[in-house]
């Protein structure tokens, strides 16, 4: 597996020596943690208690386009700018 990895230029490996992540898999892996915290968060604004949001989000984030999660950044900004607005929201 790792082999495969550095094939694809996620790591570089060298044979007893190690690895080393590669810029493209520590992209990868900020986009994804992005992702998570992002969904979770909105979870948890509707109302989702967080350990719920959390176990969501995993299976969400591996899932969601980047248009989508863009737009659910959006809103979850707009939320929080908007209190008084979305206690109305939620509280109907």
């Amino acid at each position: 597996m790792i082999q495969e990895l550095d094939g694809i230029g996620f790591v570089v490996y060298e044979r007893y020596r190690g690895l080393t992540l590669t810029r493209k898999a520590d992209k990868m892996a900020r986009f994804t943690q992005r992702k998570h915290a992002l969904i979770s968060k909105l979870l948890r604004l509707v109302g989702i208690e967080e350990k719920t949001a959390n176990e969501d989000a995993e299976g969400v984030e591996h899932h969601v386009h980047k248009a989508t999660l863009n737009r659910i950044e959006r809103f979850v900004d707009f939320a929080n700018d908007h209190p008084p607005w979305f206690k109305t929201f939620v509280n109907s």
